[in-house]
Formats: structure tokens, C-alpha cells, sequence
């Protein structure tokens, strides 16, 4: 991983990657993301945004640490809970970086980047490259968002795995690399507690693998996302996707 401070002089960059990227705060962050991914060819999958949300509330409730690392887990925590409502703002450049004209109890609040620099070997840690890469990928910054969510692909979590992947194949698509980008999507899928997060994750996968080209496994992905549930909302994204492809739906 880059030294934190090269990716400190980023940040001016970043700053004018939001203002291109349009990045506005609106109350329901998944509806947000679902109408940018569907209203736009550049797909960025901020429905991963909501379903992190989920996971910071299972560590927060996690009532263990081990002895060896508890310091530095309880140290990672306190961090995250402080920059989280940077993040949930949105303002997803002091959630990478941080707030230097903040304190709380005499301690700046570092940022998600430093926590991940400093804390990486923790779950804390691993949760805080989850969000990482989420804000990246807010701030269509595809490379970079992909080094922090493999760092989070090291976590025991599943469901931080699932964010992790979903996340990777939403950055490989934004960088129209389909291929991997289908993978961690499927990846994701096979990944998912709800069947409702299934469907979303294999119906991106299915866009993707049409979108390198693969039609027929398209198709297939389509037909099996109508046949579970054909009243859902990504069975008629499902039925929109067979259409372009000039498949009859029965």
C-alpha cells in the first residue's frame, strides 16, 4: 500500500474528482445509488454504501477482544466512531484523510486511510478499508478504492467480505474491466445472508458478463433472477436486460 502521506498530496485531486462526480447528500443513500446506477453508462455501485452501514453496527455490538490485540482493536474502534459521521455526511475526503481542525478529548481525528495504515491486522481495521473503498469508489477513484478493499477481503467477516467483493466489482466496472468485474460480483452473490442482496449481486453480475459480451450467460443470469421472484425490482431490471438482448420473455 502507498505511503499515507503521497496520498495526503492527493487530496486536493480528490477534492475536484467530487465536484466532476456530482456527489450530493440525500437522505436514503441506497435509492441514491440505485438511481445513479441505473440512470447512467458509468456504474458506480452505491448500494454497497448501505449495506456497510450494516456491518460497522455487527462490530460495534461484537462483545470480544483478545487480550493480545485489544489495545490496538478498542484504539481502531474509537477512531472509526468518530470519523464515521464524516462519511455518513457525505464528505468522503475528511473521511479518507481526516479532520485536523477536530479534536475529541485532546485527540485529532485521524482519518479512514490512517486507520487502516495503523490498525490493518484488526477487524476494526479491515471494517475501516471497507469504508476506505467505498469512498473511493463515491469519488470515482476505481484504483485506488480497489487496494483498500482487498485489504478488507482479509477479514473473517462475511459480511465484510461480501462488501469487499461487491466493492471490487464495482470498481472493475467502472474501469470496464467486465471480466473481473463479473467475478467478484458472482463472488458477492454466493457471499450474501438475504436473498434480496443475492439478487442485486448477481444481477450486476449479469450486467456484466453482457456488458464483455458473454450474452448467453446474460441470459442465463436474467432467466434465473425472473423465475426466483418475478414481481421484484431486479426481476424488471432482469426482463429490461433480456430485452436489450433480443430474447423473447415468456
Amino acid at each position: 500500500m502507498a505511503n499515507l502521506e503521497e496520498k495526503k498530496g492527493k487530496e486536493d485531486k480528490i477534492s475536484k474528482s467530487k465536484d466532476k462526480g456530482g456527489v450530493e447528500p440525500q437522505e436514503n443513500l441506497i435509492v441514491r445509488a440505485q438511481q445513479f446506477i441505473y440512470e447512467n453508462s458509468k456504474v458506480i455501485s452505491y448500494s454497497l454504501l448501505g449495506l456497510i452501514v450494516l456491518v460497522t453496527l455487527g462490530f460495534f455490538l461484537k462483545g470480544y477482544l483478545d487480550d493480545k490485540s485489544a489495545e490496538d482493536r478498542e484504539k481502531a474502534m474509537v477512531a472509526l466512531t468518530r470519523i464515521l459521521p464524516y462519511y455518513d455526511a457525505p464528505d468522503y475526503k475528511k473521511a479518507l484523510f481526516g479532520d485536523s481542525s477536530a479534536q475529541v478529548r485532546g485527540e485529532r481525528v485521524i482519518g479512514l486511510m490512517e486507520i487502516v495504515e495503523k490498525y490493518e491486522g484488526t477487524d476494526q481495521g479491515k471494517l475501516a478499508a471497507l469504508y476506505a473503498g467505498s469512498s473511493y469508489l463515491a469519488l470515482s477513484k476505481a484504483e485506488e478504492a480497489i487496494e483498500y478493499f482487498e485489504i478488507a477481503t482479509g477479514s473473517d467477516s462475511k459480511v465484510v467480505l461480501t462488501g469487499a467483493y461487491a466493492g471490487l466489482g464495482a470498481s472493475y466496472e467502472l474501469l470496464k474491466k467486465f471480466d473481473k468485474s463479473a467475478d467478484y460480483y458472482s463472488q458477492a452473490a454466493e457471499l450474501a445472508v438475504s436473498d434480496g442482496t443475492k439478487t442485486r449481486y448477481n444481477y450486476y453480475a449479469a450486467r456484466a458478463y453482457e456488458q464483455k459480451g458473454e450474452k448467453e450467460t446474460a441470459a442465463k443470469i436474467y432467466k434465473e433472477i425472473i423465475a426466483k421472484d418475478k414481481l421484484s425490482e431486479f426481476s424488471n431490471y432482469a426482463k429490461v436486460g433480456l430485452v436489450r438482448l433480443g430474447i423473447k420473455i415468456d
